[in-house]
């Protein structure tokens, strides 16, 4: 009985796994830390790649982080990892201004049926200016999917569609050109 139990969840989450292949263009939502809480934006750029921008507060300090993130699918395009880098500012209470470099791998998955991404990293940071030159951060984001995969493709279906309708009127505005200019 005690091996039915994990078999069964294991053939559940394969075959459920079409219902986390709705993918995202935009979420948004919050991201807690040890430290810190914030705003998590992130927008798909390629298939695999997304742009990640953090507004993070804390006791002490606030900060600002820019993040290009690859994606990797696990089960389903629904369950994915992610490694990225890039770079933050901020400003520290009674230090100033810092800057400095983030790396960042986690674990995403995008819940059935609910738009909601959840995800949980790990966030080492190198800093210039700060009071300590590196830290190593850990996080859970809760986004909200405000542009889904669906959508993007109907813009880009509309999209062409418009540039189709476009050119066939140009053809037939050059066609009928000369007979315009005859009739005159």
């Amino acid at each position: 009985m005690k091996k039915i139990i994990p078999i069964s969840l294991l053939l559940a989450l394969l075959f459920s796994a079409d219902l986390w292949a709705q993918r995202y263009g935009t979420t948004g939502g919050v991201r807690s830390g040890r430290r810190e809480m914030g705003i998590s934006l992130q927008q798909r750029l390629l298939p695999r790649t997304t742009a990640e921008a953090l507004v993070m507060i804390g006791l002490k300090q606030y900060s600002v982080h820019g993040l290009l993130q690859y994606h990797y699918p696990i089960i389903d395009k629904g369950l994915n990892y992610y490694i990225g880098a890039g770079i933050h500012t901020g400003s520290q209470r009674n230090e100033g201004r810092f800057y400095g470099m983030d790396v960042m791998l986690g674990f995403e998955v995008k819940l059935p049926a609910i738009p909601l991404l959840l995800s949980a990293d790990f966030k080492p940071m190198a800093h210039i200016g700060h009071s300590k030159s590196s830290q190593w951060e850990t996080g859970i984001s809760v986004r909200y999917i405000f542009v889904t995969h669906r959508d993007l493709k109907k813009r880009k279906k509309r999209k062409e569609k418009e540039q189709k309708k476009e050119a066939r009127k140009e053809k037939w505005d050059g066609f009928l050109e000369p007979l315009r200019k005859n009739e005159e």
